[in-house]
C-alpha cells in the first residue's frame, strides 16, 4: 500500500530529452513507513540501498536519477530511505528486514540490489535471508563484518548522540 508523498519531477538528459519521471512515494507496512523514489522504465528492477546519511537521500531523488540515467532504460530503479519511525535501538539486521519488507510490500520480485556502505551490509543480509527475492547483488565501500580495528563507528555514535551534525559530517568525510 502506498500513498503519494511528494509528486513527480521531470529529468532531462544533456540533449534535452526526458530521461525519466521520478516518483517519490511512501510504502507502508503493518509496523513502519518508508519513503522511496522510483524512476526508469526497464523490465528489470534495481533497488538502491544507500549508506547512513544525516538527511533524506530520497530528498535528492532527481540528482540520483540523473546519476543513474544510463540504467533507466533497462531498469526500473527504486531508492529507499530508512524507515520513518526509528526505534531507540535498531540493528543492521532489523534495517535489512525492514528494507526486505518494503520491497515485498511493493510487490517487487527478483531484484538486483545495490548497497553502498551501510546499505551494502543490508543488501548482503537481504540476499542471505531472502535469496528468493534477489537476482543479483552489488556492494561498494562496505564490509561483511566490522573488525575490532574499526573504531570510527563509536565516534560516529558519540557525535550523533551529542547532536554534532557538523562533526558527524566531517567524521564521515
Amino acid at each position: 500500500e502506498t500513498e503519494e508523498a511528494a509528486g513527480e519531477a521531470q529529468l532531462s538528459t544533456e540533449s534535452g530529452d526526458v530521461a525519466a519521471s521520478v516518483v517519490v512515494d511512501t510504502v507502508k507496512t503493518d509496523s513502519f513507513s518508508m519513503d522511496y523514489c522510483k524512476f526508469g522504465s526497464g523490465d528489470r528492477v534495481l533497488v538502491i540501498l544507500p549508506g547512513i546519511s544525516i538527511q533524506s537521500v530520497v530528498g535528492s531523488a532527481d540528482a540520483v536519477a540523473q546519476a543513474y540515467q544510463t540504467l533507466a532504460q533497462d531498469y526500473t530503479i527504486y531508492l529507499f530511505d530508512p524507515r520513518q519511525e526509528l526505534p531507540d535501538s535498531y540493528s543492521v539486521y532489523e534495517a535489512a528486514e525492514d528494507s526486505a519488507a518494503a520491497i515485498q510490500a511493493l510487490g517487487l520480485e527478483k531484484v538486483s540490489l545495490f548497497g553502498a556502505s551501510y546499505g551494502g551490509m543490508k543488501a548482503m543480509l537481504i540476499a542471505a535471508q531472502h535469496p528468493e527475492m534477489v537476482e543479483k547483488i552489488i556492494v561498494a565501500s562496505t564490509s561483511a563484518n566490522l573488525t575490532e580495528g574499526f573504531q570510527e563507528v563509536e565516534n560516529w555514535i558519540s557525535l550523533a548522540k551529542e547532536g554534532d551534525a557538523e562533526g558527524l559530517c566531517l567524521a564521515f568525510g
